[in-house]
């Protein structure tokens, strides 16, 4: 297997994605091929793994979401652009970005769009970061760091006043963690954006 990217490990499982527009799920213990899913395009990003679920998003538009155990498709939903990001799997939600700018999100389990918000692309390599009750990414340089109320998608803060990176964000302790173009990490109040 020539591998694209790398994508998650769960449950005894190294989860890949291939050069041939495939996931495959290796075994951790001796590498071996447990089994292997046919993407529709390629996976440029990797997959998130959570619970039962490996969901990870395509070139050509799509979020998808597999069995763990035995790589069956549990549900796929089309979005408005490519996905060049690593979803993020809270346990009602699957929170994602698309190429063109916007973020979803998804209902864990059947994949129906719960909310979208666009205007912050384009978006590559935004994986957006989560609370518990928001969801936080550094978008556009245009569009600076972001906070979304996870219920409705309506949003909580919006800091342009720093221009992000196009990468991914994290969240600890009440605070986002996000790199900014110049190359400088920031440390933002995930409470105000401050």
């Amino acid at each position: 297997i020539k591998l694209w990217n790398t994508t998650a490990v769960s449950g005894g499982r190294v989860f890949v994605g291939t050069t041939t527009d495939q996931i495959a799920a290796l075994s951790a213990a001796d590498g071996s091929t447990l089994w292997t899913y046919q993407a529709s395009a390629a996976v440029r990003a990797g997959a998130a793994a959570s619970g039962s679920q490996l969901v990870f998003g395509t070139m050509d538009n799509h979020v998808v979401a597999l069995s763990q155990a035995s790589g069956a498709q549990l549900w796929s939903t089309l979005v408005d652009d490519a996905v060049v990001s690593v979803p993020t799997i809270t346990p009602d939600k699957v929170l994602v970005a698309s190429r063109a700018g916007t973020m979803y999100a998804l209902n864990a389990s059947n994949g129906a769009v719960l909310w979208q918000r666009n205007g912050y692309g384009p978006l590559f390599y935004v994986t957006p970061a989560y609370d518990g009750s928001k969801v936080y990414f550094g978008a556009s340089s245009t569009a600076g760091f972001v906070a979304l109320n996870a219920t409705d998608g309506t949003t909580a803060w919006q800091n342009l006043t720093i221009s992000p990176d196009q990468s991914s964000v994290a969240y600890a302790n009440g605070y986002v963690y996000g790199r900014t173009t110049n190359g400088k990490l920031r440390v933002l109040n995930a409470s105000n954006g401050s």
